[in-house]
């Protein structure tokens, strides 16, 4: 190992090789022996353990290969969990998601309106579970039509004193 390689220089040496740059190219980069990157991937591999470092070496690989970020894999992955988790298995989560989006389409829903419309379902269900709506509207109409019911009762209440009130004001 060359005198001097500091820590900056190993880690970017490492990077390359997880990212699949051979020996003779990392050697290249940084001015250094294949000897040197030899001596530094090895101390890096024993370091996390071989077979991690394969493993690790082989995702970065075909994450290049695919034109895929890291954090990008996490994200699938994590949509990946998620589906998992509402029973839909891989090989049925194109077909889901052709079809949500195939829905969306026939509905003119962008994502701008579905993001509209869960958050007033997120407000909504402050106040009321989203499968009580229909019963919370149906309350909701009845105290609408008792209230109205007040309100011809106090209109033909004041009617009714408007006309005392002019009798009283005659006599």
């Amino acid at each position: 190992m060359p005198f001097g390689t500091g820590d900056d220089v190993k880690s970017g040496i490492v990077y390359d090789w997880l990212r699949g740059s051979s020996r003779d190219e990392i050697a290249g980069i940084y001015n250094i022996s294949t000897g040197g990157v030899t001596n530094i991937i090895n101390q890096w591999r024993n370091n996390i353990g071989a077979y991690n470092a394969e493993d690790l070496r082989q995702l970065s690989i075909s994450l290049k290969k695919a034109n895929i970020t890291p954090i990008q894999c996490s994200m699938g992955f994590r949509v990946a969990k998620i589906m998992q988790r509402f029973g839909i298995t891989e090989d049925k989560f194109e077909s889901f998601i052709a079809d949500v989006y195939d829905r969306c389409q026939k509905l003119e829903l962008g994502p701008e309106q579905i993001e509209k419309y869960l958050t007033e379902i997120i407000n909504i269900s402050k106040i009321v579970f989203p499968s009580n709506i229909p019963n919370y509207i149906n309350n909701k109409k009845m105290e609408l039509e008792k209230l109205h019911i007040q309100v011809e009762n106090l209109q033909q209440e004041i009617s009714t004193l408007n006309i005392q009130k002019t009798i009283l004001e005659k006599s």
